[in-house]
């Protein structure tokens, strides 16, 4: 999320900035360090969405939904 200028002229920059962000978490999900350490996006589990003033303030964003999987390592006795 970030500001957008009352005349709106940087809205698309701050979309566009906002959905590269959320791809690159993906990304590292996906295929990065983090699913190297395990902690691994559930295909297909996630979900985007543009938004443009949610809140008091003039801001848009992108807002990114997914389930990471997680091992669970703990002994049941």
């Amino acid at each position: 999320m970030d500001a957008v200028k009352e005349d709106e002229s940087n809205e698309d920059y701050v979309l566009n900035t906002q959905s590269i962000v959320n791809l690159r978490l993906i990304e590292l999900l996906s295929r990065g360090s983090l699913h190297n350490d395990l902690y691994q996006l559930e295909e297909g589990s996630d979900s985007y969405e543009l938004f443009r003033d949610r809140f008091e303030d003039k801001v848009a964003g992108c807002t990114v939904t997914f389930d990471v999987l997680i091992p669970n390592e703990m002994p049941i006795y």
